[in-house]
């Protein structure tokens, strides 16, 4: 216990330490990619958007696979969006950020952990703004399923903090094996395409669980479904969804998932990235 919380203590120390470095990394990040555009961020926040009525044209009118639970389906599915853009945008850049700024390694003393942090956190504020579309669209067009508790809503806060845990842990481990594995950035995106449609984006997780018991038994089923819901990703898409889409309330048992996520996923990535620290310029 003292091995574990020394190290998030130095993961703590040394991003505090570094706030200024930290601040121009962000907005470093938050105009990469972007600065050519005449629409600049807003993009992040479009590229939901349209895909949100891609799928709800191709699934709900031209397929006719929209469940009535999930009316309105473009609400629906970009509460699943949002939380995944963020989480594959994030793995994605962080798999490259220590080789994009290896010169600045090499040349310049500091603490290389703020360079995944600020991947995170610039994916964190532009994840924030996209939800306030998630709202506005939720209380423009609200599922006939959805309780009336708009308290609910409220539980995105805390959800956004376990995910920021859980998704910076992950950011960590990505980046030091990004630098040792340099093919990783390529083989990234067909790992993280698998886990799209794994994760409970484009359906419920309900559909995951009644097909599970139909096909196998209410234990066997039902045990299956434990184990695909041991995808952080789809616990969080649905607890997002309960709050904003439903108006419902998260269970206790997400609760302590989340948290016990959130804890291992931080303690296991620092001990994963401050391992390879030192070795990361052998590599570059």
């Amino acid at each position: 216990m003292f091995i574990r919380s020394a190290v998030l203590r130095k993961s703590a120390q040394e991003l505090f330490s570094r706030k200024q470095l930290i601040y121009y990394l962000v907005a470093t990040e938050l105009k990469a990619g972007k600065a050519g555009t005449r629409l600049g961020m807003l993009w992040w926040l479009l590229d939901p958007i349209i895909l949100m009525f891609i799928y709800w044209f191709v699934f709900s009118l031209l397929l006719d696979r929209g469940l009535d639970t999930y009316r309105p389906y473009p609400i629906f599915v970009l509460c699943g969006l949002l939380c995944w853009k963020q989480f594959a945008s994030m793995l994605g850049r962080c798999s490259s950020i220590l080789k994009g700024r290896e010169t600045l390694i090499k040349s310049v003393p500091f603490p290389v952990v703020v360079l995944p942090f600020s991947v995170y956190l610039a994916g964190l504020l532009q994840f924030s703004m996209g939800y306030w579309v998630c709202y506005i669209g939720t209380l423009l067009f609200p599922s006939r399923y959805f309780s009336g508790d708009f308290l609910a809503a409220l539980q995105t806060l805390p959800l956004m903090l376990f995910q920021s845990a859980i998704f910076f842990g992950m950011g960590m481990t990505v980046a030091v094996i990004g630098v040792i594995v340099r093919d990783l950035a390529q083989f990234l995106p067909y790992i993280l395409r698998v886990g799209f449609y794994m994760s409970g984006i484009l359906y419920s997780v309900e559909l995951v669980r009644n097909f599970s018991i139909n096909k196998l038994g209410s234990l066997w089923g039902e045990l299956l479904f434990q184990l695909y819901m041991l995808n952080p990703a789809a616990t969080l898409i649905d607890s997002y969804r309960k709050a904003i889409f439903y108006g419902e309330w998260v269970s206790s048992f997400v609760w302590i998932k989340l948290m016990i996520y959130s804890v291992l996923s931080i303690w296991l990535g620092s001990k994963i990235f401050y391992y390879f620290e030192k070795r990361i310029i052998k590599f570059l």
